[in-house]
């Protein structure tokens, strides 16, 4: 704990010091636990430069299924901000994307139907888990498509996505982001359906571009006009990417 005086600090490292000598990483931590709870017998000698130095979120590797499973530990700050946007966002009935007329957005937003939101909440079968999902990916949603990525002076950060033409020709296969998250070909087409992201096909598993082709010119500002035909692959000729 941050509040522990620097003299019995240092008698606690020297303690582990010497037990690390003879003891395997499993056995270490046992002594590092039976300090701690010496120290802090009751748990409640932790501060805010404790909290800070725990904070931290982590999205581990994607498994077999393609699924990703998330780590960490939120301040009561970020807690407290995020419990707010799930009352509003992971409400029952609401960003259900099993229900095609689940209403989308936060709860309280100007246009929500109250009886539609009734028989939507009725037909939603998910659990606490499953909508905080569904309310973070509607906020990413939200975020992305309205620029919350980029600022006017320079290129925004946008969903790129590398999928050959085989595999999108036959709905089959794994597509890549920028960061390297797969994403099965299915539920590219359905997202391809919903945004518009940065496209590229290249020939069976080479290298040569069959297309490139954005939905939005993204070139910056020193170019001196913008183009009229936005989609022509043509406008990017020459830029550096």
């Amino acid at each position: 704990p941050g509040c522990i005086s620097p003299e019995v600090k240092a008698r606690a490292e020297a303690e582990l010091a010497h037990a690390a000598a003879g003891l395997n990483p499993d056995d270490l931590g046992k002594v590092g636990d039976r300090l701690l709870a010496h120290l802090d017998p009751d748990g409640q000698e932790s501060d805010h430069v404790d909290r800070q130095r725990q904070r931290g979120i982590t999205i581990l590797p994607q498994d077999r299924q393609l699924m990703s499973r998330v780590r960490g530990a939120m301040t009561p700050e970020l807690r407290a901000k995020f419990e707010v946007i799930l009352t509003a966002w992971a409400a029952p009935g609401m960003n259900n994307p099993a229900d095609p007329d689940s209403p989308t957005g936060t709860i309280d937003a100007d246009g929500i139907d109250a009886e539609a939101l009734a028989a939507a909440r009725g037909r939603d079968l998910r659990s606490a888990a499953q909508r905080t999902h569904d309310a973070l990916l509607a906020l990413c949603d939200y975020v992305l498509a309205h620029g919350g990525l980029g600022a006017p002076n320079r290129i925004p950060a946008e969903l790129v996505i590398t999928v050959t033409d085989q595999e999108l020709a036959a709905h089959a296969g794994i597509a890549l982001t920028a960061t390297g998250t797969r994403i099965p070909i299915g539920e590219l087409v359905r997202l391809a359906a919903e945004a518009v992201p940065h496209l590229a096909v290249f020939r069976n598993h080479t290298s040569e571009v069959l297309y490139q082709g954005r939905g939005a010119r993204c070139a910056s500002g020193t170019w001196g006009r913008t183009s009229s035909t936005p989609s022509d692959p043509a406008c990017c000729a020459g830029s550096s990417w």
